[in-house]
């Protein structure tokens, strides 16, 4: 690269590059200060102190300096082995209307040097000793093994007998090494042989981290219930699951666990229980058995969906004006409870997450009590649904 240029060697500021003498004069306070921080720029380049000399340099070129103190700022990036920010100050230079077309001539050549730069690429697999190429082209030993590669955009693929090959993309520039690793998959490991463009397993796991057996997870959300033939408007309910994987180191996880649900009803409703009296809440409480499996979608990503058993209970109070009456339970008892729901979830850590159940259906047989005396015409003595969707947080564990 050209030697740094001493900007103030000549009276460029004044009568040079950026003008003639019938152009304005900068102020010369400014230049003069302009000419002190080009010294000490100068001085900080030669004692190896790049960061402080782009400061002096990109200050004196604001107060007025010439061109050359953009082209020294570049040179300082050269020297820090910063070939993009480099790059950038070059072209910042190139737009200059001062240059000689000597001048302009060098910085487009050093800028497509920059450009042109060819970058080490390390390529490892665990096991080592698999094949690997470049755009289709062999590399020329077994991994690991080191390649130069031209800037821009290849396709890698790595690959040996007994195991799903790996393929994936990188995008090389301004020299920058690139490090390509994974850990392949045996056949026998893999959703499907038939896809050899299938991202494996392990670089899924690489993401998810280490395989963890346990899943606890809590959500809150909105439903709808529906008791018999009375709607009621949208309830909050919360949920907490606990889970265990049978089979973490697979792409498709097959759990069991118990979840429990909360459903405040708040206010007076369901104001067709006859123990209840106008303006009393109640609560739903929910237990269940559940099974369910998702499916590693996306290297963060995994969709699926759960089923579930168990029974629910009512607490609210049981001395209503309709207790006792011909129709209605003395208490409300336990009824049968089953649930089915979809999940998608983000994984922000390889133990933490992010989880939506976009759409989850609970259903179960009335409470005892919940028929309306006469002369009401309300029945919710029929079954008792609600459809909603939730969203919260989960913890794997292994």
């Amino acid at each position: 690269m050209r030697r740094l240029v001493f900007a103030f060697s000549v009276l460029a500021v004044l009568f040079g590059r950026h003008g003639t003498a019938s152009a304005q004069i900068p102020d010369p306070a400014a230049i003069d200060r302009a000419r002190g921080l080009d010294q000490q720029g100068v001085r900080a380049f030669r004692e190896g102190r790049f960061r402080d000399a782009i400061r002096f340099f990109d200050e004196a070129s604001r107060l007025g300096g010439p061109s050359s103190e953009i082209w020294n700022v570049a040179r300082c990036y050269q020297r820090l082995d910063e070939p993009q920010d480099a790059a950038r100050t070059l072209e910042r230079y190139l737009e200059q209307t001062d240059l000689m077309p000597s001048e302009r001539a060098e910085a487009d050549r050093e800028l497509q040097e920059i450009r042109r730069r060819p970058s080490q690429m390390s390529i490892d697999s665990d096991p080592a000793g698999a094949t690997a190429t470049v755009d289709g082209k062999p590399s020329g030993a077994p991994t690991p093994v080191g390649v130069d590669i031209a800037p821009g955009p290849h396709h890698i693929r790595i690959e040996r007998a007994g195991f799903h090959p790996y393929e994936t993309d990188v995008e090389a520039s301004f020299g920058r090494a690139i490090l390509v690793t994974t850990k392949l998959v045996p056949e026998t490991n893999s959703k499907s042989a038939e896809d050899p463009g299938e991202t494996p397993l392990a670089s899924t796991l690489a993401i998810h981290g280490p395989a963890r057996r346990f899943l606890f997870s809590a959500e809150v959300g909105v439903f709808f219930p529906r008791l018999g033939s009375e709607g009621s408007g949208p309830r909050p309910e919360g949920h907490v699951a606990a889970r265990y994987v049978f089979n973490p180191d697979s792409r498709v996880l097959v759990t069991t666990g118990v979840r429990f649900s909360v459903l405040s009803y708040g206010g007076s409703q369901p104001a067709s229980l006859c123990q209840l009296a106008d303006g009393e809440s109640s609560t739903e409480l929910g237990g269940l058995v559940t099974g369910g499996f998702s499916v590693r979608a996306l290297p963060r990503v995994r969709l699926g969906a759960d089923v579930g058993v168990g029974v629910a209970g009512l607490v609210a109070d049981a001395s209503g004006p309709g207790a006792g009456k011909p129709g209605c339970a003395t208490s409300y008892g336990l009824a049968f409870l089953a649930h089915v729901g979809l999940e998608a979830s983000f994984a922000v850590t390889p133990a933490f997450r992010l989880i939506l159940s976009p759409l989850a259906f609970q259903a179960h047989p009335a409470f005892g009590g919940a028929r309306e005396i006469p002369p009401s015409t309300i029945d919710t003595g029929g079954l008792w649904w609600r459809l909603g969707s939730s969203m919260g947080f989960a913890f794997d564990a292994k």
